[in-house]
């Protein structure tokens, strides 16, 4: 059924009561109908976005409406269009009077008026519904680049850093009354709604100096964020540097976080193998491998940070709650964990080479300690850096094929008795020097 045919129909009584204001509305008895758009005054009004006015339901012509109005004693019939965005057709108001002609040119006006409102109403709650539907596409959108607790932290700062940063520019503007420029910048200010305020003061470019004056006399340049320490840092201008690129924004976020677990896996053999195929089958295998990575992922609830080409990158312990109430030794024996089933199920994959060969990968574990924020503007990402990184990836370079390569730190912090290793090692590591480090086979 094409629902722009059809429409659905309910009534409503309302009777005054003994005072003007008073109006009592009551259901009609019958249920609301679905009924053709065709050959009735809502048509009419579909058709033409204007009011229809019958002054004598007896004696004209019959419409559907008008026989449901002639039941309750009704002689004169008023049909309204509700329009969305003075555009769209959403439906119409029918109103009738017991008396005949009873709607004089006020009436008609306060009628059409209240269609008009309706129709604003239903434009406005529509367009708040897709605004909540972007902004949810959007925050899971940014939830697969950046993990929520980051942003929860992320949103929390912009809100603390509006506020201080709109007291600060009050008082220094109240302060610095003698300066007309910034009397005049602070009116405005003030004047704007608090959702609005937030970079509305449009300064010359050009003028760096008037510009630098004006931003430290309101409280902005210098002033102190909520994160990095309490740092201070400079906000960007559009000020371009003699190259003609701008200076970059301040990282708004930054924090250290001790006992996670960083796994680094590579696919043996992978630039021998994505020579000989095509680029969408290359695609294809790293898709069905990198899927069953995730499902893991999930099992064990750990992290997926990223993928860069055939290395896929996990954490455990990051962001969770509690997690150095045991110095990490849950997460890092997920980890352990996931490590092992990603070696058995990679070698259930298989790259399409002729002939086939099933894939083989390394891993490398450590636990320990690093930072992590947000880098880049127009494409924000949630960046790593630090020991737990870059000695999980050493171990992963020099780990066996299709084994298991941990560091003593990992290796003490989840070993017990029941656990079967293969072999204790000396190895090189770059920049950090021999460490003793330990194998186990997955298989």
């Amino acid at each position: 059924m094409d629902e722009e045919n059809f429409l659905l129909q309910e009534c409503a009584t309302a009777k005054f009561g003994p005072n003007a204001t008073d109006i009592i509305f009551s259901d009609g008895e019958e249920e609301a109908l679905v009924c053709p758009l065709q050959d009735c005054a809502t048509e009419h009004c579909a058709e033409s976005f204007d009011a229809y006015y019958c002054q004598d339901l007896v004696s004209s012509e019959s419409y559907p409406e008008y026989k449901t109005f002639r039941r309750v004693g009704s002689q004169s019939f008023l049909s309204v269009p509700i329009l969305i965005g003075a555009r769209k057709f959403a439906g119409a108001l029918h109103i009738a009077s017991e008396q005949a002609n009873g709607f004089n040119e006020i009436d008609n006006m306060l009628i059409k008026d209240i269609g008009y409102r309706i129709g604003g109403h239903l434009y406005s709650k529509r367009l708040k519904e897709e605004q909540a539907e972007s902004h949810e596409a959007s925050r899971k959108l940014l939830q697969s680049m950046i993990p929520g607790p980051v942003l929860e932290k992320i949103e929390e700062h912009w809100k603390n850093s509006s506020d201080d940063e709109l007291s600060s520019c009050q008082s220094s503007s109240l302060n610095c009354s003698s300066d007309n420029t910034q009397d005049n910048d602070h009116s405005r200010l003030t004047s704007l709604p608090r959702r609005e305020r937030r970079g509305s003061l449009n300064f010359d470019p050009c003028d760096y100096e008037s510009t630098q004056r004006r931003l430290e006399n309101m409280g902005i340049l210098k002033r102190e964020t909520m994160l990095l320490g309490k740092k201070h840092l400079t906000p960007t201008s559009s000020i371009t540097s003699e190259s003609g690129i701008s200076e970059s924004k301040p990282v708004f976020f930054a924090e250290t976080q001790s006992n996670v677990s960083m796994i680094f896996c590579d696919i043996v053999g992978f630039s021998r193998i994505a020579r000989t195929l095509e680029p969408i089958e290359v695609m294809q295998m790293l898709n069905d491998l990198y899927h069953i990575f995730d499902t893991l992922c999930e099992k064990h609830g750990v992290r997926k940070l990223e993928t860069i080409g055939d290395t896929y990158i996990v954490s455990g312990g990051l962001l969770e709650e509690g997690n150095d109430n045991d110095s990490g030794k849950d997460a890092a024996k997920r980890c352990l964990e996931m490590a092992q089933d990603m070696v058995r199920e990679a070698y259930n994959v298989y790259a399409p080479t002729e002939p086939r060969e099933r894939l083989q990968i390394r891993v490398g574990i450590h636990v320990g300690s690093l930072s992590y924020g947000i880098l880049g503007q127009n494409v924000p990402k949630f960046s790593v850096y630090g020991d737990a990184v870059n000695i999980a990836a050493r171990m992963e370079q020099t780990a066996p094929v299709g084994k298991v390569h941990v560091s003593k730190a990992f290796h003490d912090l989840v070993n017990d008795h029941h656990m079967v290793w293969d072999e204790k090692r000396n190895t090189d590591v770059k920049n950090v020097g021999v460490m003793e480090t330990w194998i186990m086979n997955c298989m």
